[in-house]
């Protein structure tokens, strides 16, 4: 049974892609751009809301897109 794995991290370090090989469909980054924890902290609520909007809409979007064709 095959069942979609979609990763959200802080951060996505370079060489992250390859998480795909393994099965991971889709990767979202919390914080925007590389910034030391104590920045990124300050901005962790709001930016874990976006990413976490942003990702629902991709699964809504890619459910309907399945439903439709």
């Amino acid at each position: 049974q095959k069942i979609p794995v979609y990763l959200l991290a802080g951060e996505l370090a370079e060489g992250a892609q390859q998480l795909y090989d393994i099965g991971v469909e889709a990767m979202f980054s919390i914080n925007p751009a590389p910034v030391p924890f104590s920045t990124a902290k300050l901005h962790s609520h709001e930016n874990f809301v976006k990413t976490m909007t942003d990702l629902l809409i991709f699964l809504i979007l890619s459910y309907l897109m399945e439903k439709k064709y």
